[in-house]
């Protein structure tokens, strides 16, 4: 059973986003961003990923995903779900979706796969590790985790994510510092109870899958594309996830997308939740309320803020 959400705003809509969430997270938590856009008018919707929150896998008390293909089989469907339920409510509404971290990940995939189906799309906190460091880490996984063992929770692999993005912020003090600046957020986040933090290596595997995907065959797929949706990059400076990401701008880029990037000063990876939440929210509304790029125009540059 997939767990989804819609918020609807008070007045006549202008848009629809949907909102793909982070690894460890579920879509209820995006209900502050959710209202701040019904003020504006936005239609906001989102479901719980395969393995996270209420649409976890009995038995198995741990993020798990079946497969990669899978999970972007599953936004795709949503998308369709989403957007007809809610067309046939207010008509034709320009479509949005927003990725955050894994999320952001899966929607470059949904972009690979499925052309034409978004306007504008918002990639938060995403990026691209070296093919060398994507095989470093199968090949651990696969050492440490037997075929077996792979659908149950791994202390192992927990520590293989978490520790390797902590290691690149100084001083640390538990292991989710990478995420937060604020301790207030920080401490908000550790207390979250649908927050899940465990791991199957399986679930990691096929993250890797998914990024080995991207890292092989996102630029080609996407160049077969007749047209690309406007493209907003968003992280913060200190993002230990964001590394590569100046690759990914360059593809769409260089492919005739729309590229705006706003990379937020002295700031972790999840922005949408830190102290920088307001100005990161109003970074993507002034980013929706663009008016759409005619195709192939090139708007680039590193907006350091």
């Amino acid at each position: 059973m997939i767990h989804y959400k819609i918020w609807k705003p008070n007045c006549k809509p202008v848009g629809i986003l949907q909102i793909v969430h982070g690894m460890t997270e579920y879509i209820g938590r995006y209900d502050a961003l959710a209202k701040y856009l019904n003020e504006l008018g936005y239609v906001v919707c989102g479901h719980d990923l395969e393995g996270h929150g209420t649409s976890a896998y009995a038995g198995i008390p741990a993020l798990h995903m079946v497969s990669w293909n899978s999970a972007v089989a599953n936004l795709e469907s949503y998308r369709i779900t989403f957007k007809e339920q809610l067309t046939k409510e207010y008509g034709e509404l320009p479509y949005y979706m927003l990725g955050f971290s894994l999320g952001s990940f899966l929607v470059r995939s949904h972009q690979m796969k499925y052309p034409n189906t978004v306007d504008k799309i918002i990639l938060v906190g995403t990026g691209m590790p070296s093919s060398l460091q994507l095989s470093i880490a199968r090949t651990l996984v696969n050492l440490r985790c037997s075929k077996r063992k792979q659908e149950a929770p791994s202390d192992f692999v927990r520590s293989l994510v978490f520790n390797s993005y902590n290691k690149k912020i100084p001083n640390t003090l538990t292991e989710f510092d990478w995420l937060f600046k604020s301790q207030i957020a920080l401490e908000k986040y550790r207390q979250d109870a649908n927050v899940q933090t465990k791991m199957t290596p399986k679930f990691f595997l096929e993250f890797l899958n998914g990024m080995s995907d991207l890292n092989k065959n996102e630029y080609s797929a996407l160049a077969k594309k007749t047209s690309l949706p406007d493209v907003l990059f968003l992280y913060g400076e200190e993002d230990p996830v964001s590394e590569g990401v100046d690759v990914v701008e360059w593809r769409y880029r260089s492919l005739g997308a729309a590229v705006r990037v706003v990379k937020i000063q002295e700031m972790r990876h999840d922005i949408l939740h830190d102290m920088c939440s307001n100005y990161a929210c109003q970074v993507i509304c002034d980013f929706l309320e663009e008016p759409i790029k005619k195709k192939n125009e090139n708007v680039g540059g590193d907006d350091n803020e």
